[in-house]
């Protein structure tokens, strides 16, 4: 699969096939964030991938998410993002005041590597914004002054949703010079 097929037959799965992920998924994941651009390089990305069935008991517990597909996906995988990240960039100062809107942007575009990478590996995928970042960090023991923007469900579908209705380019495209 390409990448051109990997966007088009990617979709949005929120009921997962208990089959655990492999060590090696997990590397191959990591490196796709791990090689995705950001601004100045500062690569203020940072992963929590949450496997352990009593680890997801504890953020559902603690009230992390607030839809239960997520704590049954086969892992979720938490993207952080360091703001600090950009306090030794060569731009520093003129990025003073942006850290959080370029980390967002930054762990946003690691995302979509993994997803893209996850949907070539046979993997579905589902970002989940309606969370809770407060009580994650608690749970996972995660820095303060790091950004939760979104978690990642991933593993095997166990659903097969038809694709959605696109707009077409022509609504998209505010102009072209």
């Amino acid at each position: 699969m390409d990448v051109k097929d990997a966007i088009k037959t990617r979709r949005t799965i929120r009921k997962f096939k208990e089959e655990g992920v492999s060590d090696d998924i997990i590397k191959e994941l990591t490196e796709a964030a791990r090689l995705a651009p950001s601004g100045s390089n500062a690569q203020p990305t940072r992963l929590f991938f949450v496997r352990n069935k009593d680890l997801k008991q504890r953020l559902e517990d603690e009230g992390a998410f607030s839809q239960d597909f997520v704590h049954k996906a086969p892992f979720i995988l938490v993207f952080c993002g360091d703001p600090d990240s950009y306090k030794t960039a060569s731009f520093a100062k003129l990025l003073a005041g942006r850290e959080e809107k370029r980390t967002f942007r930054d762990v946003t575009i690691a995302s979509s590597f993994v997803v893209l990478r996850a949907t070539e590996m046979g993997l579905s995928t589902c970002w989940v914004g309606l969370i809770e970042p407060e009580v994650i960090k608690k749970v996972l023991n995660i820095p303060e002054n790091f950004m939760i923007p979104f978690v990642l469900c991933v593993g095997k579908a166990d659903e097969t949703p038809k694709p959605l209705t696109r707009k077409s380019a022509e609504e998209i495209v505010l102009g072209d010079d």
